[in-house]
């Protein structure tokens, strides 16, 4: 699995089919942490709450999915949300079972092939992971914004549903929109995009506190979309987006180590000064005696 995911270009996910069990001699805990990849499920408990109101869940341990046991075991009710992911590949590793394993990713995309000891399926209908469209539809409640992301009238390359901001209406259907990442890292993302009309820029990162985003070196405002993602609102033409990660968390650590050592230091100061006066003014008892005889 591992070769695999280095040999593999872009930036699509992986998922990777958890067999409780039995477990693969490649498999291993944070295997997407472990390597940079782009792996899922490979979240920690800890996690923002839209990921588990992305699949009605309100507990996912580890962040944990299983295709076969998600809603009773039909792949084609979880597919549809892991697209929105930009979930390209789906592998299980081929185990006792192996055969189910070959239909059921057979189910999810094309024809699986063996790569190692894993079966690895690839499904054409997963979003890219950065895209822009050019209707916006408005939904606070996530419960009604799931039902609307797996309806059969829902078109994810052409519209989003948001809970923030404001609407988007398609006023030029067909007009161009291109969008493309420059550069990735942990803590920044560089976008290219360009767009006839006003649009909606989607990238499938998780809406987490502490990213910041910035279109043409101006502060902008990064809005929920499809419950779980990031969007920002663009007006027609050529952008550079870029995302940064600043957290409170960090400014105030930062804060509180600059008060610590701005109190050390002037600790530090005074008892130099302290230790100079000393200097100046000896002890009593260093004071040799002056003779009063003569």
């Amino acid at each position: 699995m591992p070769e695999f995911l280095a040999r593999r270009k872009g930036y699509e996910r992986v998922f990777l089919e958890d067999l409780g069990d039995y477990q693969s001699r490649d498999t291993q805990p944070k295997l997407g942490t472990v390597y940079r990849e782009f792996v899922v499920p490979d979240y920690e408990p800890i996690m923002p709450r839209a990921y588990a109101e992305l699949f009605g869940k309100d507990r996912l341990w580890h962040g944990r999915l299983n295709l076969r046991a998600f809603e009773g075991g039909e792949p084609s009710s979880l597919a549809p949300l892991l697209d929105l992911m930009s979930v390209r590949y789906y592998t299980a590793p081929t185990g006792p079972d192996r055969f189910v394993q070959w239909t059921f990713l057979g189910a999810l995309g094309e024809v699986p092939t063996r790569r190692g000891s894993f079966w690895v399926a690839r499904r054409g209908q997963a979003l890219p992971r950065v895209y822009a469209v050019g209707r916006a539809r408005m939904e606070p409640n996530p419960d009604r914004a799931r039902e609307i992301l797996a309806g059969p009238s829902f078109d994810p390359r052409r519209e989003a549903i948001v809970s923030e901001g404001k609407e988007l209406e398609e006023n030029q259907p067909g007009s161009a929109r291109v969008a493309s990442i420059r550069s990735y890292a942990h803590d920044e993302v560089v976008i290219d995009a360009v767009c006839d009309a006003p649009c909606l820029l989607v990238l499938t990162d998780l809406h987490y506190p502490g990213w910041e985003a910035s279109v043409d070196g101006r502060r902008a405002t990064i809005v929920p979309a499809n419950i779980a993602f990031r969007g920002l609102f663009l007006d027609s033409g050529a952008h550079q987006v870029v995302y940064r990660f600043r957290p409170r968390s960090l400014w105030l650590g930062l804060a509180v180590a600059g008060v610590a050592i701005l109190a050390v230091a002037v600790s530090g100061l005074r008892r130099a000064r302290r230790g100079c006066r000393r200097s100046a003014f000896p002890a009593e008892e260093d004071v040799e005696p002056i003779s009063m005889r003569g």
